[in-house]
């Protein structure tokens, strides 16, 4: 079983802590199912919302490995189909990665480079 670390993204069940579920949001967006990276102390969260109009996929981020988190920002839209989005780390950097039947396949920084 896989879950969330601050080690490489990935920790065997036994090193895992307690965390107290949140709501990602309050309103009618309907979020969808969320992908979760972690890099040392930082973790950053993405899911899929639709409005009715478009889909957007949603990103928050933590810099204390997961106890406060910042607030939820946009990071990609389209008013067109797509999947999920996944979460993916490429030397100790964020990255989404999210395909759009509009745009195609993306990969988007979550930050900036040191």
């Amino acid at each position: 079983m896989r879950v969330l670390s601050s080690r490489r993204g990935v920790c065997r069940s036994g090193q895992a802590r307690r965390v107290v579920p949140q709501h990602l949001r309050q309103d009618d967006a309907r979020p969808g199912l969320a992908s979760v990276v972690a890099i040392a102390n930082k973790v950053w969260l993405a899911w899929k919302e639709f409005d009715g109009k478009a889909t957007s996929i949603q990103v928050m981020a933590s810099s204390d490995g997961g106890k406060t988190w910042g607030a939820p920002r946009s990071a990609a839209q389209t008013h067109d189909a797509s999947d999920l989005p996944l979460l993916i780390e490429h030397d100790r950097r964020p990255f989404l990665s999210w395909q759009t039947a509009a745009n195609g396949y993306h990969v988007l920084p979550l930050e900036a480079a040191p």
